[in-house]
Formats: C-alpha cells, sequence, structure tokens
C-alpha cells in the first residue's frame, strides 16, 4: 500500500495539520485498543458495531440531513476536515452523491507507525462503522467501494438516499 505523507499537501492550514496530529493519535489508540481486546478473546466486532457505530451516531444527533447531497454536504462541511482528508465532492444531488477523501490521517499514521497492510485494512474496516453510524440517522444507505487502506487511489463514500 503507498505510504501517504502530509508533505503531498503543501498548502494546509495548520489547524488541519493539528487536526491530522490528533487523529494520528485517535488512530493509535484504535490500534492497540483493538489489539488488547483481541488478545484478550473480547468479540472485536461486537465491539466495534455498537461503540464506534454508536460513536458516529451521537456525532451527527444535531445534523439535518434529507438526502445524499445533504449527508454529503455536512460530511464535508468543515474546512479544516476538507483539508485534513483532502476531500471533495464529486456529484451531489437529492438522490445520490460520491464524495473522495485522497488522504486519510487514520490509515497514514498506521501506515507510518509500520503496519501491515492487512491490518490497517482491518482497522480502517472498524474506523469505518463510525461513517455508517452517522449515515444510520437518516434515510440514506453509505458504501465505501474504495478505500485508501485497501489500495485504491482515494476513499470513496457512495450516498444514496432511501426512496
Amino acid at each position: 500500500m503507498k505510504q501517504y505523507y502530509i508533505e503531498e499537501y503543501p498548502n494546509l492550514s495548520e489547524e488541519a495539520k493539528g487536526y491530522i496530529a490528533g487523529t494520528h493519535d485517535r488512530a493509535m489508540w484504535l490500534h492497540y485498543l483493538l489489539a488488547a481486546a483481541e488478545k484478550l478473546g473480547y468479540d472485536v466486532e461486537a465491539l466495534t458495531d455498537d461503540a464506534i457505530f454508536q460513536n458516529g451516531r451521537a456525532a451527527t444527533a444535531a445534523w439535518d440531513c434529507k438526502n445524499a447531497e445533504d449527508f454529503a454536504r455536512s460530511m464535508t462541511g468543515s474546512e479544516v476536515g476538507r483539508q485534513a482528508f483532502h476531500a471533495e465532492i464529486v456529484e451531489a444531488n437529492e438522490d445520490h452523491a460520491t464524495v473522495r477523501f485522497h488522504y486519510c490521517p487514520l490509515a497514514a499514521a498506521w501506515l507510518a507507525e509500520g503496519l501491515s497492510d492487512e491490518r490497517v485494512a482491518e482497522l480502517c474496516r472498524h474506523a469505518c462503522k463510525g461513517d455508517q453510524g452517522r449515515a444510520s440517522n437518516f434515510p440514506i444507505t453509505l458504501r465505501f467501494p474504495k478505500q485508501l487502506a485497501r489500495g485504491d487511489q482515494y476513499c470513496e463514500l457512495d450516498i444514496t438516499t432511501k426512496r
């Protein structure tokens, strides 16, 4: 898997750089927490299905999203977040939206710490449960057809309004 370096994005604000540094810390505690849970024999799927999903759900409780476009714009609404994930909205209308993240501070942190490609992909799968939690508050379906952690050139969020 390609290693992603913050230096590839020279126009980042100091706030975005701070966000990325904080996300590096969050990425590593997720890795250590799940590694400890695995070592102790806990059901990591159940743990992340509940805890990470619920965290995502709580994060969007105050959002007002009625469709795919609203969710895409909310997911990329912060300038700091847009910079940190090098995010772009490729398409957005009421029925369907596509968002791409060209950089992932989480995957970059895991790779920088020397974790294997397989472990990074597994951690990413768990972390995306937070995004599923965010989406669960609204009448949408969220899929990830492409992910940096699986070796793709970007993470793609495919958002469809439920009808």
